[in-house]
């Protein structure tokens, strides 16, 4: 990788750790006068571009997120029993527009029952699902 590779890389990887703009583009300049002027391999100079866009930007912050949106899916204090067996108990979750919201757990902990209760597939027991927006 050459110093022109090693510069795009490192761009892109701040851009993807959220560094601001402005703030990219006078890393990279810097760093690309560094170079020039000093000479050397970029890896023997910053080292990787990804560990050197982790430093600077846990030196210079990053950009705020987007906003979220509206909330889209509202679970709260969902519950489920079959018979004697608790799958669920008090279970929430908040998905806004724009957001991606991801399920996890081992086998058989209650993510597929959940997920049925939250497309009102299925009742919960106790709890309340409210879905809104679009669709």
């Amino acid at each position: 990788m050459n110093a022109d590779d090693w510069l795009r890389t490192f761009a892109a990887e701040l851009h993807h750790r959220r560094a601001g703009h402005d703030a990219i583009r006078h890393v990279v300049a810097e760093a690309a006068t560094h170079l020039r002027e000093g000479g050397g391999d970029p890896w023997l100079v910053f080292g990787s571009p990804q560990a050197y866009a982790a430093a600077i930007v846990e030196s210079i912050g990053t950009v705020p997120g987007p906003r979220p949106g509206p909330v889209r899916l509202q679970a709260q204090g969902i519950t489920k029993r079959y018979g004697r067996h608790v799958v669920l108990n008090d279970a929430s979750l908040t998905v806004r527009a724009g957001q991606i919201a991801a399920v996890i757990g081992a086998n058989g902990c209650g993510k597929s029952t959940f997920l049925r209760i939250c497309a009102g597939l299925i009742s919960p027991d106790a709890g309340k699902v409210t879905v809104s927006g679009p669709g």
